[in-house]
Protein backbone atom coordinates (compact mmCIF):
# COMPACT_ATOMS: atom_id res chain seq x y z
CA UNK A 1 0.00 0.00 0.00
CA UNK A 2 0.67 3.67 -0.70
CA UNK A 3 -0.33 5.87 2.35
CA UNK A 4 0.77 9.04 3.45
CA UNK A 5 -0.51 13.54 4.03
CA UNK A 6 -2.28 15.34 1.48
CA UNK A 7 -3.13 18.91 1.47
CA UNK A 8 -6.60 19.95 -0.06
CA UNK A 9 -7.14 22.76 -2.37
CA UNK A 10 -10.42 23.70 -0.06
CA UNK A 11 -11.77 24.05 3.41
CA UNK A 12 -14.19 20.54 3.31
CA UNK A 13 -12.48 18.82 0.66
CA UNK A 14 -13.51 20.32 -2.69
CA UNK A 15 -14.32 16.78 -3.87
CA UNK A 16 -13.87 17.26 -7.33
CA UNK A 17 -10.74 19.90 -7.15
CA UNK A 18 -9.08 17.24 -4.40
CA UNK A 19 -9.37 14.71 -7.22
CA UNK A 20 -8.12 16.43 -9.46
CA UNK A 21 -4.74 17.30 -8.26
CA UNK A 22 -4.08 14.33 -7.12
CA UNK A 23 -4.66 12.87 -10.93
CA UNK A 24 -2.75 15.26 -12.73
CA UNK A 25 -0.29 16.89 -9.55
CA UNK A 26 -2.05 20.29 -11.09
CA UNK A 27 -2.95 23.13 -9.18
CA UNK A 28 -5.87 24.91 -8.63
CA UNK A 29 -4.45 27.67 -6.85
CA UNK A 30 -5.32 29.87 -10.48
CA UNK A 31 -8.63 28.77 -10.90
CA UNK A 32 -9.87 28.30 -7.39
CA UNK A 33 -13.68 29.33 -8.60
CA UNK A 34 -14.07 26.44 -10.96
CA UNK A 35 -14.79 22.79 -10.98
CA UNK A 36 -12.00 21.30 -13.35
CA UNK A 37 -13.81 17.92 -14.38
CA UNK A 38 -17.02 20.05 -16.07
CA UNK A 39 -14.74 22.57 -17.23
CA UNK A 40 -11.75 21.44 -18.61
CA UNK A 41 -10.37 19.59 -21.29
CA UNK A 42 -8.95 15.88 -19.93
CA UNK A 43 -8.43 14.46 -23.00
CA UNK A 44 -4.74 12.63 -23.00
CA UNK A 45 -3.93 14.69 -20.46
CA UNK A 46 -0.69 13.86 -18.38
CA UNK A 47 -1.77 12.13 -15.10
CA UNK A 48 -0.93 9.28 -12.92
CA UNK A 49 -3.19 7.10 -15.35
CA UNK A 50 -1.12 7.91 -18.36
CA UNK A 51 1.67 7.33 -16.38
CA UNK A 52 0.00 3.75 -14.90
CA UNK A 53 -0.82 3.33 -18.24
CA UNK A 54 3.20 3.54 -19.95
CA UNK A 55 4.06 1.43 -17.36
CA UNK A 56 2.02 -1.29 -18.73
CA UNK A 57 -0.53 -1.07 -15.78
CA UNK A 58 -4.60 -1.49 -15.99
CA UNK A 59 -6.42 1.62 -14.40
CA UNK A 60 -9.69 1.35 -12.76
CA UNK A 61 -11.36 4.34 -11.37
CA UNK A 62 -14.81 3.74 -9.04
CA UNK A 63 -17.27 6.30 -7.42
CA UNK A 64 -20.75 5.02 -5.35
CA UNK A 65 -22.65 8.61 -7.13
CA UNK A 66 -24.15 9.06 -9.96
CA UNK A 67 -21.93 9.16 -13.13
CA UNK A 68 -22.99 12.42 -13.95
CA UNK A 69 -21.33 13.69 -10.84
CA UNK A 70 -18.93 16.28 -12.00
CA UNK A 71 -19.17 14.71 -15.02
CA UNK A 72 -16.57 11.87 -14.04
CA UNK A 73 -18.54 9.18 -16.62
CA UNK A 74 -16.78 11.65 -19.46
CA UNK A 75 -13.71 12.89 -17.40
CA UNK A 76 -12.20 9.55 -16.49
CA UNK A 77 -12.84 7.59 -19.32
CA UNK A 78 -11.14 11.03 -21.29
CA UNK A 79 -8.22 10.34 -18.68
CA UNK A 80 -7.62 6.74 -20.12
CA UNK A 81 -9.03 4.86 -17.28
CA UNK A 82 -9.28 0.67 -18.84
CA UNK A 83 -12.71 0.43 -16.79
CA UNK A 84 -14.89 2.99 -14.56
CA UNK A 85 -17.89 1.66 -11.63
CA UNK A 86 -20.18 4.04 -10.51
CA UNK A 87 -23.57 3.90 -8.08
CA UNK A 88 -25.05 0.99 -10.02
CA UNK A 89 -22.03 -1.54 -9.17
CA UNK A 90 -23.00 -0.91 -5.58
CA UNK A 91 -25.85 -2.81 -4.38
CA UNK A 92 -25.82 -1.82 -0.20
CA UNK A 93 -27.36 1.15 0.02
CA UNK A 94 -25.86 3.38 3.36
CA UNK A 95 -25.89 6.95 3.43
CA UNK A 96 -24.88 9.77 6.08
CA UNK A 97 -28.14 10.86 7.62
CA UNK A 98 -30.68 12.54 5.60
CA UNK A 99 -27.50 12.90 2.72
CA UNK A 100 -27.54 10.97 -0.49
CA UNK A 101 -23.98 9.53 -0.64
CA UNK A 102 -22.63 6.53 0.15
CA UNK A 103 -21.08 5.40 3.16
CA UNK A 104 -17.03 4.66 2.46
CA UNK A 105 -17.86 1.53 4.99
CA UNK A 106 -20.79 0.43 2.48
CA UNK A 107 -18.48 0.26 -0.16
CA UNK A 108 -16.15 -1.20 0.56
CA UNK A 109 -18.50 -4.57 1.94
CA UNK A 110 -19.67 -4.54 -1.40
CA UNK A 111 -16.25 -4.93 -2.79
CA UNK A 112 -15.79 -8.09 0.27
CA UNK A 113 -19.25 -9.15 0.05
CA UNK A 114 -18.61 -12.42 -2.90
CA UNK A 115 -14.84 -13.37 -1.73
CA UNK A 116 -16.32 -13.72 2.21
CA UNK A 117 -19.35 -15.62 0.66
CA UNK A 118 -17.31 -17.94 -1.07
CA UNK A 119 -14.39 -18.52 1.94
CA UNK A 120 -17.88 -19.36 4.01
CA UNK A 121 -18.71 -21.95 1.09
CA UNK A 122 -15.04 -23.32 1.47
CA UNK A 123 -15.26 -23.67 5.27
CA UNK A 124 -18.70 -25.64 4.76
CA UNK A 125 -17.82 -27.56 2.04
CA UNK A 126 -14.46 -28.80 3.43
CA UNK A 127 -13.19 -27.33 -0.76
CA UNK A 128 -10.43 -24.97 0.82
CA UNK A 129 -9.66 -21.83 -1.18
CA UNK A 130 -7.07 -18.87 -0.28
CA UNK A 131 -7.27 -15.76 -1.81
CA UNK A 132 -4.27 -14.30 -4.14
CA UNK A 133 -3.42 -10.92 -5.79
CA UNK A 134 -4.58 -9.85 -9.71
CA UNK A 135 -1.11 -9.03 -10.68
CA UNK A 136 -1.06 -7.06 -13.03
CA UNK A 137 2.31 -7.40 -13.97
CA UNK A 138 1.52 -10.86 -14.88
CA UNK A 139 -0.87 -10.09 -17.66
CA UNK A 140 2.03 -9.19 -19.72
CA UNK A 141 2.60 -13.11 -20.70
CA UNK A 142 -1.49 -13.09 -22.30
CA UNK A 143 -0.54 -10.01 -24.45
CA UNK A 144 -0.62 -11.36 -28.68
CA UNK A 145 0.78 -9.91 -31.23
CA UNK A 146 -1.95 -10.82 -33.55
CA UNK A 147 -4.64 -10.89 -31.57
CA UNK A 148 -6.55 -8.48 -28.50
CA UNK A 149 -4.63 -11.25 -26.01
CA UNK A 150 -4.09 -15.05 -26.27
CA UNK A 151 -5.80 -17.24 -23.37
CA UNK A 152 -2.95 -19.90 -23.43
CA UNK A 153 1.14 -18.65 -22.26
CA UNK A 154 3.27 -21.95 -23.28
CA UNK A 155 7.19 -21.04 -21.98
CA UNK A 156 5.68 -18.58 -19.59
CA UNK A 157 9.03 -18.22 -17.33
CA UNK A 158 7.29 -15.93 -14.98
CA UNK A 159 5.10 -18.52 -13.17
CA UNK A 160 1.87 -17.32 -11.37
CA UNK A 161 -0.67 -19.88 -14.04
CA UNK A 162 -3.20 -19.57 -11.53
CA UNK A 163 -3.01 -15.48 -11.25
CA UNK A 164 -2.67 -15.35 -15.18
CA UNK A 165 -5.93 -17.55 -16.00
CA UNK A 166 -7.74 -15.36 -13.33
CA UNK A 167 -6.26 -11.96 -15.09
CA UNK A 168 -7.83 -13.69 -18.40
CA UNK A 169 -11.10 -14.17 -17.84
CA UNK A 170 -11.01 -10.43 -15.75
CA UNK A 171 -11.21 -9.45 -19.66
CA UNK A 172 -14.69 -10.46 -19.73
CA UNK A 173 -16.82 -10.14 -16.84
CA UNK A 174 -17.90 -6.43 -18.08
CA UNK A 175 -17.66 -5.07 -14.53
CA UNK A 176 -19.52 -7.48 -13.05
CA UNK A 177 -18.55 -9.32 -9.52
CA UNK A 178 -16.38 -12.42 -10.24
CA UNK A 179 -14.07 -14.82 -9.16
CA UNK A 180 -11.99 -17.30 -10.71
CA UNK A 181 -11.47 -20.73 -8.86
CA UNK A 182 -8.38 -22.58 -10.05
CA UNK A 183 -9.24 -26.36 -9.74
CA UNK A 184 -7.66 -28.51 -11.77
CA UNK A 185 -4.37 -29.05 -9.41
CA UNK A 186 -6.67 -31.08 -6.90
CA UNK A 187 -9.05 -32.71 -9.08
CA UNK A 188 -7.72 -35.71 -8.06
CA UNK A 189 -6.56 -37.32 -5.14
CA UNK A 190 -3.49 -40.32 -5.07
CA UNK A 191 -4.92 -41.48 -1.16
CA UNK A 192 -8.80 -40.56 -0.27
CA UNK A 193 -8.87 -38.13 3.17
CA UNK A 194 -11.83 -37.61 5.53
CA UNK A 195 -13.99 -35.87 3.00
CA UNK A 196 -13.20 -37.22 -0.04
CA UNK A 197 -12.40 -41.03 -1.67
CA UNK A 198 -9.20 -41.62 -3.79
CA UNK A 199 -8.99 -40.72 -7.20
CA UNK A 200 -11.66 -37.83 -9.10
CA UNK A 201 -12.80 -35.40 -6.31
CA UNK A 202 -15.76 -33.48 -7.91
CA UNK A 203 -13.76 -30.51 -6.51
CA UNK A 204 -15.93 -27.43 -6.61
CA UNK A 205 -19.35 -29.11 -6.88
CA UNK A 206 -19.97 -28.34 -3.23
CA UNK A 207 -18.18 -25.01 -2.77
CA UNK A 208 -20.20 -23.19 -5.54
CA UNK A 209 -23.07 -24.72 -4.33
CA UNK A 210 -22.51 -23.24 -1.12
CA UNK A 211 -21.22 -20.35 -2.54
CA UNK A 212 -24.61 -19.81 -3.85
CA UNK A 213 -26.29 -20.51 -0.81
CA UNK A 214 -24.57 -18.00 0.93
CA UNK A 215 -25.39 -15.00 -1.58
CA UNK A 216 -29.39 -16.20 -1.97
Amino acid sequence: SIYGHTVSPHVGGGTNSSEYEMLTSNSMMLMPSITPFNWLNLYNANSIVSYLEDLGYATLAAHPYTNSNYRRNSAWLNLGFDEVYFQDSFPTKETYGNRPYQTDSATYRDFETLYEAMKKASEDSCEKIWRLPADQELFEVLRSEVADLKNSNPGNTMGGGTIVAGLFIREFTEGKPWIHVDMAPVNWLAEGNSYSIRGGTGYGVSLLYETVKNLL
